[in-house]
């Protein structure tokens, strides 16, 4: 493979699996009584009730905008179904964390 090639590959499998994309928030009215997508409170009131990313339509409080995880345009579900479907559950994730933990402290 040349190098040039491999740097393709490389920039590809980079992009294919970044999950720190920042949310593009703007002001946003709704329309219908509407629940932040952060901390599930009401976005209450008449106009500029809260933000709105403008990629994949995320809904948060002002206040939660600092709080949001960098994921826009992660499924998290898809992700959670791939997952489930190998067998990694959260808590064989955690299970296994916590084998390390022993391990590691066992050594010292």
């Amino acid at each position: 493979m040349k190098k040039q090639d491999a740097t393709v590959g490389e920039q590809v499998g980079s992009q294919r699996f970044s999950v720190n994309v920042p949310h593009k928030f703007s002001i946003h009215n709704f329309k219908v009584l509407t629940f932040c997508d952060h901390c599930g409170s009401l976005l209450w009131g008449l106009l500029r009730q809260g933000l709105q990313c403008k990629v994949c339509k995320v809904n948060v409080h002002r206040r939660c905008e600092s709080n949001v995880a960098p994921t826009c345009g992660v499924d998290a579900r898809r992700i959670a179904t791939v997952l489930s479907d190998l067998g990694l559950t959260p808590d064989k994730i955690s299970n296994s964390a916590q084998r390390r933990k022993k391990v590691w402290t066992t050594w010292l």
